[in-house]
């Protein structure tokens, strides 16, 4: 939920977000993208506790927690990131999880 509701307030107004989900068999992947880019000074601590862009009143725990979540389901989150295509955010996670809930 964090990462779909970081990507609408990110986004420019009269653009939309885009999510896509694909199920491989093995794997299910969620990609949510706008088209804004991730500042230059956050990329590479995008997903660290406490980091945030620009929206005045964020904690920084958005990101943060939707990583933490995805590592504890066995799954991987990624993003990518450029002035010129916007920023998707990729999450996987096995279809079947078998580690403690």
């Amino acid at each position: 939920m964090n990462i779909f509701r970081n990507a609408l307030e990110a986004c420019d107004a009269g653009h939309s977000v885009d999510i896509t989900l694909v199920d491989s068999g093995h794997d299910v992947e969620i990609r949510v993208c706008n088209n804004r880019p991730v500042p230059e000074r956050i990329k590479n601590h995008f997903f660290e506790k406490y980091v945030t862009a620009e929206k005045i009143g964020g904690t920084g725990l958005g990101t943060y927690s939707a990583a933490q979540m995805t590592r504890a389901l066995g799954g991987i989150i990624s993003m990518h990131s450029t002035p010129e295509t916007g920023t998707c955010v990729t999450v996987r996670l096995p279809r079947h999880y078998s580690g403690q809930p």
